[in-house]
């Protein structure tokens, strides 16, 4: 046994075994304290209090260390980011003159292209120019040579421009005649001889006159302004003035006491002949293009010759509907415009009058474009209106006027059928709707007296 093992024991006899003597007031006696020997430990016990604090002294030398570096590193970094910008602002300058130098290389290459077609250009321009005038001092020659025009001209009927192009071309026969002998004699064409080059140009004029139509009526108020006593009937129109694309049509050319009330285009007729004649609930392209017989019961003009017509000028509508129990009732819009088909053939009406009460029309069908079964651009969630409807017409939610679906059975003014919102639904049995230019009948009376 060691000897502070041999104390330790010692003391802790001394300690149990004496006995303490302790003062009058209970405590142990100075005299009788013992000194504990040193704490063989204590070395350890202050060793462990100072590594903590070398602990930290080292942590913070590496942190001061590592913080030293990491600045190192970015001052290097930064000085390589400002030698890279300022390469990419080099690289981009010499991009940007690149560019600039192509650009102006473009640029002046197309305007002598320019310039070169420019020249060109002028020439044909110049030449075509001489060519008229060419042509115009030959057609004065034509006129001098043919004897008797005027005195054919001078009604102004159709058919005499029929006589005057038979004239113009047995004129450009003779002259033709005239230029194969003296060609074949072998002696020059004179200059008051048409060259033949000329002749082939009013020939082919010619041609193209006899195919045609004298005149090309694009709706009613045409006919009915050069023709105001001819009644009410079918006619060839030509809303696109295609002579190629004529289009039947019911005109309604109003009354001997009443010329300025007609020139209307009946663009929708419906009556009520066994439940109706033709089914309305047709395709797009059939609403399109239009269906059935004009004058023969019931028929749709067609959106594309309304949008023909309407949007070269103002129209007016005119809608002439029965109540099947309450008689008969108008409605009269100053406005009727159908825009193309890229715009779904949208209407514009506006300027209502009549009898019915109530602008059901415009309220409800302005703006919107035109729906069939096939093709729904209503504005129904629910479903398809002209499906539902049993006819194409500019659906909303669904409508207030719905003129081309099915005829009613019975006089119940809410079901879905052909019918008109006034202060109640009114069930129709017979309706026309029509068009002409706007203000027409103004126009036709200050014609009239002005002839």
């Amino acid at each position: 046994m060691k000897l502070y093992d041999c104390v330790w024991v010692l003391w802790a006899v001394v300690v149990v075994v004496a006995p303490q003597k302790t003062s009058a007031a209970g405590k142990v006696h100075l005299d009788y304290t013992m000194t504990l020997p040193e704490d063989p430990l204590q070395p350890v016990w202050d060793r462990l209090e100072s590594i903590s604090q070398e602990v930290l002294t080292g942590l913070q030398l590496q942190m001061t260390q590592y913080l030293r570096k990491t600045q190192d590193n970015l001052e290097s970094l930064s000085l390589k980011i400002s030698a890279l910008e300022d390469k990419l602002d080099s690289s981009i300058s010499n991009f940007r003159s690149q560019i600039m130098e192509e650009i102006a290389d473009q640029l002046t290459s197309m305007e002598t292209n320019v310039r070169e077609k420019l020249s060109v250009l002028s020439g044909r321009i110049t030449l075509s120019s001489d060519t008229l005038v060419n042509i115009s001092s030959n057609v004065i020659r034509i006129n001098e040579k043919v004897s008797g025009i005027d005195d054919v001209t001078s009604s102004g009927d159709i058919n005499n421009c029929t006589v005057l192009v038979d004239r113009v071309g047995d004129l450009m026969n003779e002259q033709q005649l005239i230029i194969e002998g003296q060609t074949a004699n072998g002696s020059q064409v004179a200059e008051n001889v048409l060259d033949e080059e000329t002749v082939q140009e009013l020939r082919s004029a010619v041609a193209q006159l006899r195919e045609s139509p004298a005149f090309l009526p694009r709706d009613c108020s045409d006919l009915h302004w050069h023709q105001p006593q001819s009644p009410s009937g079918v006619f060839q129109t030509y809303p696109t003035m295609d002579p190629k694309m004529p289009v039947a049509v019911w005109c309604d050319m109003g009354q001997n006491a009443t010329l300025d009330d007609g020139g209307w285009t009946v663009i929708l007729r419906r009556q009520n002949t066994s439940w109706g004649l033709i089914d309305f609930n047709r395709t797009w392209s059939e609403y399109r293009a239009g269906f059935g017989m004009p004058g023969e019961g019931e028929w749709w003009y067609g959106l594309a010759s309304l949008h023909a017509l309407t949007y070269r000028q103002p129209y007016e509508v005119h809608f002439l509907m029965h109540d099947m129990e309450l008689g008969y009732y108008d409605a009269c819009y100053t406005t009727f415009r159908v825009e193309d088909e890229g715009r779904h053939f949208r209407l514009i009406v506006d300027g209502f009058s009549g009898n019915v009460t109530y602008d059901a029309f415009k309220s409800r069908h302005n703006g919107q474009p035109f729906s069939t079964k096939d093709v729904d651009q209503d504005d129904w969630i629910g479903g398809n209106c002209a499906a539902n409807n049993g006819g194409g017409w500019w659906y909303q939610r669904c409508h207030r006027t719905s003129l081309t679906a099915t005829f009613p059975t019975s006089s119940d003014r809410a079901a879905r059928t052909i019918r008109w919102l006034a202060r109640d639904w009114l069930v129709l049995d017979d309706v026309t709707v029509k068009i002409r230019p706007s203000t027409y009948g103004l126009r036709f009376d200050s014609h009239s007296y002005s002839n």
